[in-house]
Order: C-alpha cells, then structure tokens, then sequence
C-alpha cells in the first residue's frame, strides 16, 4: 500500500463522502494566471491556520500529493526556489448541534370559520460535517487569487472511501483555471 493510500485510509473518519458535497470555488477577476508555470507549498501555520488539529494536519498532506499529481497534469511544476503562486491545502471536521424553530399559533380554517391552534415542532440533532479547502496565492505580492472547498455531513457508519475522497480533490481541482504557461498557447 503505498504511503498516500495509507494516510489517507487512516484518516477516513474525518471527511466527508463526495457523493452530495457542497463545492464552491472563487477566482480572482483580475489575476493573469496564463504566465504561471511554478507552483509552491504554503504551510497551515505560515496562512495563520494554527487552530488545525494533528490529523488535519496529517490528512492535508495527505491530500496535498493529489493536488501536485492534478497540479503537474496540467503542466506545473513545483520549484521551491522562485515559484509563481502558493498552494495551501487543509482539511478540518466540526461538530455541532443544531435546533431548528419551534413555532405555535392560531389559523382560521377557510371551509368552518373557525380556529384552529396549530404547532410546528422542530428537530434537535447532533452533526459533524468534514471541509477540504485548496487556496492559491500570488507568491510575489501574496494576494489571494484562487480557492475551492467542499464540505459535507460525516454519514455515521459509512465511511468515505479512499477512491471517493481522491475523485473529490481531482473534481476541486478540474475547477483551477489554465494551464501552465497556456500564454503562448
């Protein structure tokens, strides 16, 4: 088994399964991303991330080889010495509890005329939902140009499995816009 598959495996309990993820994506409106050939990584805590917990930290990692393949199909290359823009990779779980509203009242019933007391119950749950983010900065000026996430509920029970989870980074990551040096394309 090779060490991605491992770390991923390990860490299962704390994604999301890819099947009903919410992704959203943002792209700079004025960046000129057809110059960039380099990419480089940024750390969690060099963003400000310092809240990530060890096996956030060690899933991202985990996540971040997936992002270099998809980054490297698309003709990037990693260069830790002058890269053109910054990649960051995290990965977090929450827990919660959420109650909806209980709402009562009163509604005139159109075929008596009369009153009618009515009541909406609501639902008090528990819930854990996982988040993968990918960030892209200009590693010039650090401007933010590029982010995509998905998040969704951790389903009791089932798992994600390690091909769902890679097929949601590679879906992320179908979302970056150009390719590398695609100005003299």
């Amino acid at each position: 088994m090779s060490p991605r598959s491992t770390c991923l495996l390990a860490l299962l309990p704390l994604l999301l399964a890819c099947q009903s993820a919410t992704i959203e994506s943002q792209t700079s409106r004025t960046y000129d991303f057809t110059p960039l050939q380099s990419y480089y990584w940024i750390s969690p805590e060099k963003a400000g991330l310092t809240d990530m917990s060890p096996g956030a930290r060690q899933f991202s990692k985990g996540l971040s080889k997936v992002v270099a393949e998809e980054l490297e199909k698309r003709g990037y290359r990693q260069d830790d010495r002058e890269p053109d823009f910054l990649v960051l990779v995290a990965a977090e779980t929450r827990r919660g509890r959420r109650v909806n509203t209980v709402a009562g009242g009163s509604m005139r019933n159109p075929s008596t005329g009369g009153w009618r007391r009515i009541q909406i119950r609501g639902q008090d749950f528990n819930y854990e939902e996982g988040t993968i983010m990918v960030w892209a900065f200009d590693a010039k000026s650090g401007d933010h140009i590029w982010h995509v996430w998905a998040r969704d509920a951790i389903k009791e029970g089932r798992p994600p499995t390690e091909e769902g989870i890679v097929q949601l980074v590679r879906d992320l990551m179908g979302r970056f816009p150009g390719t590398a040096g695609s100005a003299g394309k």
